[in-house]
């Protein structure tokens, strides 16, 4: 049986497309993480308040992170499924 090239192009992007993806992600949060805890050591006194913030600042990112990455692998499911189906 013979199958087109295109096919064979499409399905392999479908496979490499949510990896690249995710290692892209995952790459920015790391960064995130890290100059938010840059911040917190380099910070000359640790009153509660600057701690506080730092806190917060993490907690929105995280959940901003994770809205992207749902919304994201929702987007990346249906895109897989138009082209394997």
């Amino acid at each position: 049986m013979f199958v087109h090239i295109d096919v064979i192009v499409l399905k392999a992007l479908s496979i490499l497309f949510p990896i690249v993806f995710l290692a892209g992600i995952s790459y920015t949060l790391y960064q995130n993480l890290n100059k938010y805890f840059l911040e917190v050591n380099n910070a000359t006194s640790f009153n509660r308040d600057s701690v506080n913030i730092l806190r917060k600042k993490l907690f929105v990112n995280w959940i901003y992170i994770n809205a992207g990455i749902g919304v994201l692998l929702i987007i990346v499911y249906y895109f897989m499924k138009l082209i394997i189906l």
